[in-house]
């Protein structure tokens, strides 16, 4: 999966086509707000997963997996999204992955921290996505 961001049975499909420099225009807060950053969020069969916001991001970074929070302007402020989402497998599809599109609110181009839970006992890992911000540590 090129652009794809994997962490464990998690993967953001294709989440790097956001990091290049040249489009950190697209994170400027315009009249009607920020631009939701669609992505897809992909989950191993029959895994349950949840994404976070840690605390220290959440004035410039939210989630948007709720279809009805979609508008069709696609403009949001921060607090319009959710600091946290937890995905479950798909019961029409046993043994596929599980696909849930969705949208990030980010407030200006940055390198973003968000932490992935998963497994059996809980464990958390954090992934850093960049938002028109180049290369992340």
């Amino acid at each position: 999966m090129d652009q794809s961001v994997a962490v464990g049975s998690l993967t953001f499909y294709a989440i790097e086509q956001y990091s290049d420099l040249s489009s950190a225009s697209s994170f400027t807060r315009g009249a009607g707000g920020y631009s939701g950053t669609k992505v897809l969020v992909v989950i191993d069969e029959g895994r349950k997963v949840t994404i976070e916001v840690p605390p220290e991001e959440r004035d410039v970074l939210s989630l948007l997996f709720d279809p009805q929070a979609l508008t069709k302007d696609n403009l949001y402020e921060v607090a319009n999204g959710d600091a946290s989402v937890t995905f479950a497998p798909c019961v029409h599809s046993p043994g596929r992955p599980s696909q849930f599109p969705g949208a990030f609110v980010v407030a200006g181009a940055r390198c973003a921290t968000v932490n992935v839970y998963q497994g059996t006992p809980r464990q958390m890992s954090q992934v850093v996505i960049s938002f028109g911000a180049g290369l992340c540590d």
